[in-house]
């Protein structure tokens, strides 16, 4: 199948929940769907979501995708707990929560089987921790539940997952927004859909960086956004030399078709959970994809 059409979905935690909206706007449009879907933490969860669905039932890949997030994900204890008593044995182990709960609602809501015979390929990556090299899964990988896991264990709050001999923790410490996988896979006309804005990073109040919890997760979001703006922006570059006849297409590079959405207010934090919040950003999602998309 022709992996033309690519979706590719960054990380960001609950900020999951307005790439929903964004999902849903897209499949009320008629979206003919994507053949090439790949994602980084809370992206690879709704890739292994979408990937359940050829892409002509995009429609509902969608509504499946926001079903989890309305009715599964609508609070901390449904995807993470802290260890007892208040995380704090966090101090002396490798995170302040447990994974439990995510891996109960990733083994409940994802069938394997319905990814590999959908027709789509998927690229889901992870970061093993003990060499720093990226590791990077496909629908054919033996254990995609687990490579799903290992993508989203948010550094501190989620315990670095065990994938054979590695530990492996979440792959947008390395690639946020997996746009070269998809190229390399031979998209040439790629969605992108980003959880922090590329031109600019949000402020927060001092409130929010109280403790050591609070900085480490700001911390992450400022490593984030560099990677998106080096990603969009290496691809940018590359389509205006080839524009200016500076690159040729036969020396291995080739116009890439991008679309990128992004949110027009700065969304929830990563690990702030509740059905308002959600309800919020699945609105906001859809609302920002009918606005940047001229609908």
């Amino acid at each position: 199948m022709s992996t033309d059409k690519a979706l590719v979905l960054s990380g960001g935690g609950t900020k999951g929940s307005w790439e929903a909206g964004v999902l849903l706007y897209l499949a009320e449009q008629g979206h003919p769907g994507f053949q090439y879907i790949s994602g980084s933490s809370v992206g690879a969860i709704i890739t292994g979501g979408l990937a359940m669905f050829p892409p002509e039932q995009f429609a509902e890949a969608a509504a499946f995708v926001e079903m989890i997030w309305r009715e599964r994900i609508i609070s901390a204890r449904n995807v993470w707990r802290l260890r007892w008593p208040l995380g704090l044995p966090g101090l002396w182990n490798a995170s302040f929560g447990l994974n439990a709960p995510l891996r109960a609602l990733l083994e409940e809501c994802v069938d394997v089987e319905k990814i590999r015979s959908s027709g789509i390929q998927i690229r889901i990556n992870a970061v093993d921790l003990l060499t720093g090299t990226l590791k990077v899964y496909d629908q054919d990988t033996e254990d995609i539940v687990q490579a799903i896991l290992a993508s989203s264990a948010f550094p501190v709050a989620f315990p670095p997952v065990a994938v054979g001999d590695r530990l492996e923790v979440d792959g947008a410490v390395r690639d946020f927004t997996p746009v070269k996988a998809a190229i390399d896979a031979g998209a040439s006309d790629i969605t992108i859909l980003l959880t922090e804005r590329s031109d600019r990073l949000s402020t927060v109040s001092r409130d929010k960086v109280r403790n050591s919890f609070q900085v480490t997760q700001r911390l992450l979001r400022i490593i984030f956004h560099e990677i998106v703006q080096n990603d969009i922006h290496q691809c940018q570059k590359i389509n205006g030399l080839l524009d200016r006849g500076l690159l040729m297409p036969h020396c291995g590079y080739r116009q890439i078709h991008l679309t990128v959405i992004q949110p027009s207010q700065p969304l929830g934090g990563p690990l702030e959970f509740g059905q308002d919040l959600i309800d919020r950003q699945l609105r906001q999602g859809y609302d920002d994809a009918r606005q940047q998309l001229g609908g």
